[in-house]
């Protein structure tokens, strides 16, 4: 996100406190705890609004630029296709041909 976007964020999860803390003082009875409660839910929306947002963060090193193959590896893969190949050999020719760092096998015993 640039830095428009930033402040876009920042503008809109300010107007969300505003509006929370005034829900709070105008229609909930007073009582102990009542701030940490609109704290609380002001987090919350300002977490669900940088969902929204969907932020990129930039990776470092080789942890971001990694690719990991998903395998299934549970009892239906050993039927033939059409041409007479499992699925399994099919499978595991579509992750060779992605070169991922490391293949990953689920599903089996």
């Amino acid at each position: 996100m640039d830095l428009s976007a930033w402040a876009m964020y920042l503008s809109i999860v300010a107007a969300l406190a505003a509006i929370v803390v005034l829900q709070y003082r105008r229609r909930e009875p007073a009582g102990r705890g009542r701030h940490a409660l609109a704290g609380l839910r002001a987090a919350a929306l300002a977490v669900l609004v940088l969902l929204l947002f969907d932020p990129r963060l930039p990776g470092t090193g080789a942890a971001g630029r990694s690719t990991v193959a998903l395998l299934d590896g549970s009892l239906s893969m050993g039927l033939p296709d059409v041409g007479g190949r499992t699925r399994w050999d099919v499978a595991r020719e579509a992750a060779a041909a992605l070169g991922p760092d490391r293949v990953v096998v689920f599903g089996a015993e």
